[in-house]
């Protein structure tokens, strides 16, 4: 499959429409710190959806489904959620975290060369490891919220098909390219290759913005993340009491 779809039901159809076309959640508006750009920001208020509840849903709900890539989906979904999945080697969600040694030698993070005392290192190494398993949650979330909006795009009938194989018309890059307009960030421009109801054909999936906000809303919570551990970090290389220490 393409577009990191993985092993890609009986969610009623109805209600797969209404998640896929479900509007984004209430938001508060603030104001750009930016004194020339006046730009809006809209910043999610609803708590993260639980993306392990749903896809437990969705492999509950799935009976034996008639429909190739449905079923592949749900048969992937239950294998990360048992674990069992037998083409993963080791935990596919984890993030292996360089250690407050490596970090003081890098040069790049630590740009003073600041030296930690043991205490701080060990302090810097309890902070590394509880980012890493907020990341490798997320992750998982991430991978989670992917398999289940394709499913309730196949279910709502929101894909273009494709022969199974060749692709002699090139329909899968014509979607690719047609996708663009609806991001804004090209970051976010994503398209999926599922199979199709049966192996006749293939889908393609682009879950796009407007029709999928909670599974964007995910991608937008992990880069917070990132943001945030990558100022918690070299906060710690700044001299001691400087601005944005800890």
């Amino acid at each position: 499959m393409r577009g990191g779809a993985g092993a890609t039901i009986e969610h009623a159809e109805a209600e797969a429409r209404r998640a896929g076309d479900k509007q984004p959640e209430s938001a508060v508006v603030v104001e750009s710190s930016d004194p020339e750009g006046g730009e809006r920001v809209a910043l999610p208020t609803e708590p993260p959806v639980d993306w392990e509840a749903e896809a437990w849903d969705l492999v509950r709900r799935s009976g034996l489904s008639g429909d190739v890539g449905v079923s592949a989906i749900v048969t992937g979904l239950r294998n990360s959620l048992e674990g069992t999945d037998p083409l993963s080697h080791g935990d596919p969600f984890a993030v292996q975290m360089p250690t407050a040694t490596d970090f003081e030698r890098n040069r790049e993070i630590n740009v003073l060369g600041r030296k930690l005392s043991a205490e701080e290192r060990k302090q810097l190494d309890e902070l590394l490891h509880e980012y890493g398993q907020r990341m490798r949650a997320q992750n998982r979330a991430r991978h989670l919220a992917l398999q289940v909006s394709l499913a309730q795009a196949l279910l709502a009938r929101d894909y273009v098909e494709k022969p199974n194989g060749s692709d002699p018309e090139g329909i899968y890059q014509r979607v690719v390219e047609e996708s663009q307009a609806d991001f804004s960030d090209p970051r976010d421009q994503n398209a999926s290759e599922v199979p199709g109801v049966d192996f006749s054909h293939n889908r393609v999936v682009v879950l796009r913005p407007d029709r999928y906000p909670r599974y964007f809303r995910t991608l937008y919570e992990q880069r917070v993340a990132e943001a945030e551990f990558s100022v918690a970090l070299r906060s710690w290389f700044l001299p001691p009491g400087g601005s944005g220490g800890r």
